[in-house]
C-alpha cells in the first residue's frame, strides 16, 4: 500500500511539474547547489517517471525541510512541492490500513 501511495503522489507532482512557473525551474545542478547551500538539503531517494523524467526527494536530516524536484532529459528541473516536518516512517494514523 505504501508503495501504491507513493507512486499516486509521485504521480501528482509530475503532473505539477509540467505546470509549475519557469521561477521554480532551472538547471538541476543550480537548484541541487542552491538546495545544499541555503537549507542543507541532499537528494536521499528518486526514481523515474515514464521515459523522460527523474523524480528525487531532497531532504536536511537536521532541519527536516524537503524538496521534491522533477528533471526532465534536457536538463530542465522544476521544485515541484517543499515543505517541513520530513519523516521517514508512514504518517498514517494508527488504525488506518496501510
Amino acid at each position: 500500500m505504501t508503495r501504491a501511495l507513493t507512486s499516486a503522489l509521485i504521480g501528482v507532482l509530475c503532473i505539477a511539474a509540467s505546470s509549475a512557473s519557469a521561477m521554480n525551474c532551472a538547471n538541476r545542478d543550480a537548484i541541487a547547489t542552491a538546495l545544499s547551500l541555503n537549507y542543507g538539503e541532499t537528494p536521499i531517494s528518486g526514481g523515474l517517471q515514464g521515459d523522460d523524467r527523474i523524480v528525487e526527494v531532497f531532504v536536511s536530516p537536521e532541519d527536516n525541510t524537503w524538496t521534491i524536484l522533477v528533471t526532465e532529459t534536457s536538463g530542465k528541473s522544476c521544485i515541484v512541492a517543499a515543505g517541513t516536518n520530513w519523516a521517514q516512517e508512514s504518517l498514517l494514523p494508527a488504525g488506518i490500513p496501510g
